[in-house]
């Protein structure tokens, strides 16, 4: 029952050493911030008038200025508002207008020479630099679901008597895995050379390389730890090394996250909290989450460093944080809240 609630929350709503934030006054007329200032963000003249009635749900750079805003229209029909905005001029490009479901699993698709959005059934992929669109790619009714590798070579499917890899260059299709009754969080390494996802009542890991196709498993509670009061593994993925895992856990009072090292058998640091987790971004040595926190209505922008195992606050605020990332330079991390009605995107300084 948790991990459905999570996900609709954040449907419906919808990684730094950062000691601090920059001192530079809110950009925006609006001045009515639902952010505490002990960090002193910048609000970004995004206009949201745009986007009417959609909610902002994710964010993600994909250059140094330049940043993809994935904007749901909540209610029963699923709609998605795609837009590249300038951060520096406040420009902003409508991609994508349409039917289109938003959830919490799906990714952001970012390459040198394409940017993009996919869910568990359809892609639709731009050129970078023209923003004209390349592909739009729906899944057959056969597939359970779906999901493109980052460079956008390969296509990973779900079908009814297992798991498919697709070379789009060449049109080769490979089953790679028999068993896809319980198939969930599929995803790719960053380098594409591997499929991630979990299995077994969501209790274990698999992973597969796509060169050798073999096949390897990680046991929960005995290739890793549980943390107390494990209800299931929700979500899982490869770090930017292509050899670590981070794995989300949700637990009956409080959530966890695990970060599993391959170089030490895949010993685990475990991270909890005291509410629900919700895992934004990454990057070489830091993650970026949000805590919903039990005891009080604030949440809480959390960094945690998983190489020398420390985390600290960031800032936190009454409003929900529905969507946060990183800058290339990770000098710089970008985040929208939502609170009654009222929308904002702030960018923070990476001292």
């Amino acid at each position: 029952m948790k991990r459905y609630f999570v996900i609709a929350i954040m449907g419906a709503l919808m990684l730094f050493n950062i000691s601090g934030c920059s001192n530079k006054m809110v950009t925006s007329s609006n001045k009515d911030t639902n952010l505490k200032q002990d960090n002193n963000p910048v609000e970004i003249k995004f206009d949201f008038d745009k986007t009417k009635s959609y909610v902002l749900s994710k964010c993600r750079w994909y250059d140094d200025r330049n940043v993809l805003l994935a904007f749901k229209k909540p209610g029963e029909d699923p709609y998605l508002k795609l837009f590249s905005f300038n951060i520096d001029t406040s420009a902003s490009d409508l991609l994508y207008d349409g039917p289109f479901s938003i959830n919490y699993g799906d990714n952001i698709l970012l390459n040198d020479q394409q940017i993009g959005y996919q869910n568990a059934e359809k892609a639709i992929i731009y050129d970078k630099k023209s923003k004209s669109l390349i592909k739009e790619f729906t899944k057959p009714d056969a597939d359970k679901f779906i999901c493109y590798s980052p460079d956008m070579k390969y296509l990973a499917e779900v079908c009814a008597d297992g798991l498919y890899v697709t070379d789009n260059k060449s049109s080769e299709r490979k089953k790679i895995d028999n068993n896809s009754k319980s198939y969930i969080s599929l995803v790719w390494a960053n380098d594409n050379s591997k499929l991630l996802y979990i299995t077994d009542q969501n209790s274990d890991i698999s992973m597969i390389d796509i060169s050798s196709m073999k096949k390897n498993t990680l046991y929960g509670g005995k290739d890793f730890k549980y943390p107390d009061g494990l209800v299931e593994l929700s979500w899982c993925r490869y770090l930017p090394n292509n050899s670590d895992i981070l794995v989300s856990m949700l637990c009956e009072n409080n959530d966890a996250f695990a970060v599993l090292n391959s170089s030490k058998n895949y010993e685990s640091n475990l991270i909890s909290e005291n509410g629900r987790i919700t895992i934004m971004a990454v990057s070489d040595h830091l993650i970026l989450y949000v805590v919903d926190e039990n005891s009080s209505k604030e949440n809480k922008l959390m960094c945690y460093n998983y190489i020398n195992n420390n985390k600290n606050a960031v800032f936190s605020t009454t409003a929900h944080i529905v969507c946060a990332d990183f800058s290339p330079k990770g000098n710089k991390i970008i985040f929208g809240t939502y609170l009654d009605g009222k929308q904002e995107l702030c960018t923070c300084q990476n001292n």
